[in-house]
């Protein structure tokens, strides 16, 4: 259910820390799915 939420639209008004966390060697998501989302909120890093 988590796949299919969309929550890319609204990362850009994150104004917060906020952790984007992601498994090294995970088989099913690619690490570019947590480096996306970290990339889209301001002053992420």
């Amino acid at each position: 259910m988590s796949a299919l939420t969309e929550v890319r639209h609204v990362l850009p008004a994150i104004r917060v820390p906020t952790p984007v966390i992601h498994r090294t060697g995970d088989v099913r998501v690619k690490i570019g799915a947590g480096r996306a989302p970290a990339a889209a909120i301001p002053g992420a890093r």
